[in-house]
């Protein structure tokens, strides 16, 4: 469990808000798409681990490198091992993907969700550019192949160091602030699963004061992903079924499974307009 990155003489670093969400500055995370696929989906069953160890269930996080400078395009690393030293190679399929990884600073300023690939010997790499310097956390969500079940599920995450960039970064999109796309959070969480016959989460999405038109990222209609702001734990959560229109919102709903009460920041992945936005909510968990 962690402490330092995520409180200061016991307040929280950031602010903290009710459950209800505000207009985000965070821009587009990724240009992915993919077709659209059954969403009436969610995770059901917690995965092994929450993201704030690089050692789990006899898997292990090595050999993380990310970029030396922030401000431009670099590389990412890392490789997944088994209990005996010997790399994982085989994992299956999740929301189109393999991997996912997703790199936060940690003061949570920073947010990138992205897909690497795999190298014949283990090791996963991509790009990523990352705006600010700092203390970077990676995590990794994956299912490895165990040959005759149903996979193990897995997050772990480990801490890397990026330089300060050398000029001021100047955003290249459009930021959902600008675009006017507001995020609202509501329902009751709390510690454990959501009731089967009623999803805890609702998410409501504006554009220009106007419900907004989702399109899919990943085979679904949002992906959320959120941090205890004490702790680091990573939850993450995808919708059930197609949005609706109420009001002036395009409405979707989640279940959840929290492991830990607390104070969680979550990122908001919806594409609107065609555009792909990350917007961050901070939400109360019970």
């Amino acid at each position: 469990m962690l402490s330092a990155p995520w409180q200061t003489d016991g307040v929280l670093r950031r602010p903290v808000l009710a459950a209800v969400a505000a207009l985000a500055l965070a821009s587009a995370c990724s240009a992915e798409s993919s077709p659209p696929e059954d969403t009436s989906h969610a995770h059901l069953t917690l995965p092994a681990g929450d993201g704030t160890t690089s050692s789990y269930v006899g898997y292990s996080l090595v050999r993380l490198s990310l970029p030396r400078r922030a401000g431009e395009p670099g590389t990412y690393s890392f490789g997944i091992e088994a209990f005996d030293g010997t790399p994982t190679t085989e994992f299956l399929e999740e929301q189109t993907k393999r991997m996912h990884v997703y790199v936060v600073r940690e003061d949570l300023s920073v947010f990138r969700h992205v897909h690497p690939t795999m190298a014949s010997n283990g090791t996963w790499s991509g790009r990523v550019t990352l705006p600010e310097g700092g203390r970077y956390r990676l995590v990794a969500e994956f299912t490895a192949d165990d040959h005759g079940g149903l996979g193990d599920s897995v997050i772990l995450g480990a801490w890397a160091h990026v330089g300060p960039p050398e000029t001021l970064v100047q955003p290249a999109t459009e930021t959902a602030l600008e675009a006017q796309i507001e995020i609202t959070a509501g329902g009751e969480l709390r510690v454990g699963p959501s009731e089967p016959s009623a999803p805890s989460l609702s998410i409501g999405v504006s554009a220009r004061g106007e419900p907004a038109q989702l399109g899919t990222f990943l085979g679904t209609y949002a992906h959320v992903t959120g941090f205890n702001l004490k702790t680091g734990a990573v939850v993450h959560t995808h919708p059930l079924g197609a949005p609706v229109v109420e009001g002036d919102q395009t409405m979707l709903e989640f279940y959840t499974e929290f492991r830990e009460p607390g104070h969680y920041e979550l990122f908001v992945q919806v594409r609107v307009s065609g555009v792909l936005r990350t917007v961050p909510v901070t939400v109360h968990v019970a």
